[in-house]
């Protein structure tokens, strides 16, 4: 076999494989930062009926206590919440990019109306829109799980398959 055809077959095969893998690590990185975001929100509603800690100081403690890409994302959160010019519309979107925090548009959305409005309810109220925001975590985590380790298995396989199915088709 020629050696550029060589070369190419191997990297027709190598990035088909590369997609299939890096589509199931995405389902798996969304499906632990949905957990993270759950537990997240336990804390919270457990700190804000507890403690009544202010804005910042709470996502400060959220961030040390929470991992991964939900901690940086309290975190950024909380720094730029102790700015004096804080104003927080559309905070949670510049946040979250920043931090390359990936959720479903609905998560995103609910996550939004509960940091972006944080302080404009009573604390019945803000407890309120945070167990809505967790009830949408949960069920688009529920969601995820479902056949989750069937579906990465299925982009893993669909991914070395179709490279080696278009490596035929070339050679």
């Amino acid at each position: 076999m020629n050696p550029v055809k060589l070369m190419g077959a191997v990297m027709i095969v190598s990035a088909s494989s590369w997609v299939g893998l890096r589509a199931a690590f995405c389902a798996r990185r969304l499906d632990r930062q949905l957990k993270e975001l759950s537990a997240a929100f336990t804390l919270m509603e457990c700190e804000l009926r507890y403690s009544g800690q202010r804005f910042a100081p709470l996502c400060r403690m959220l961030a040390a206590r929470s991992g991964g890409t939900v901690g940086a994302f309290f975190g950024r959160i909380a720094a730029d919440a102790e700015q004096p010019d804080y104003e927080p519309v559309g905070e949670t979107v510049r946040a979250a990019k920043l931090t390359n925090l990936i959720l479903p548009p609905s998560t995103l959305l609910s996550l939004e109306r509960l940091i972006d409005g944080f302080g404009r309810y009573d604390l019945e109220g803000q407890i309120k829109q945070l167990q809505l925001a967790a009830k949408e975590v949960e069920k688009q985590s529920a969601q995820l799980r479902e056949g989750l380790d069937n579906r990465c298995r299925t982009y893993e396989l669909l991914g070395i398959c179709t490279g080696a199915a278009v490596m035929i088709l070339v050679i």
